[in-house]
Order: structure tokens, then C-alpha cells, then sequence
């Protein structure tokens, strides 16, 4: 249970980072995608023998996509 869960909140994650072409430029996007997908699969080779990691890695997603588009805005220019 814990595991679908983790796996709908990393689609949402995948929504954000979909649509973060609206304020970052589209190879920062295609970059966070990457990381999403990798992240996705390793969540995917874990999710039975470490449940809470489906949880966590979705978190942790969502950090990274804040991180980024936080020091493109910084540091880059990025604005909406």
C-alpha cells in the first residue's frame, strides 16, 4: 500500500517537472526528467524489499525540482 502511494506521489512530482517549461528552459527540464525516470526506476527495483523508499523518493524529487529551478532563478534568470 505504502508502495502505490510513493508511486502516485512521484507521478505528481512528474507533472510538476513537466510543466516547469513554463519558468525553465527546456534543456533544465529535459535534465530533471532524466533524474525523475532514473529515480522512477530505482523506486520501481526497490519498492517491495524497501517500501519506504517509494515514499521517500518522490520527497525527495520534489526537493531537487524546488532546488533547481530556485538557483536557475538565482543565479540564471529564469522567470515565469
Amino acid at each position: 500500500m505504502i508502495g502505490l502511494v510513493g508511486f502516485a506521489l512521484h507521478v505528481v512530482v512528474g507533472v510538476f517537472i513537466f510543466f516547469s517549461t513554463l519558468v525553465a528552459p527546456p534543456w533544465a527540464v529535459a535534465a530533471l526528467l532524466v533524474v525523475w525516470l532514473v529515480a522512477l526506476y530505482v523506486g520501481g527495483r526497490r519498492w517491495q524489499a524497501r517500501p519506504w523508499m517509494a515514499i521517500v523518493l518522490p520527497l525527495g524529487m520534489f526537493v531537487v525540482w524546488m532546488l533547481v529551478l530556485w538557483l536557475g532563478d538565482v543565479f540564471l534568470g529564469w522567470t515565469a
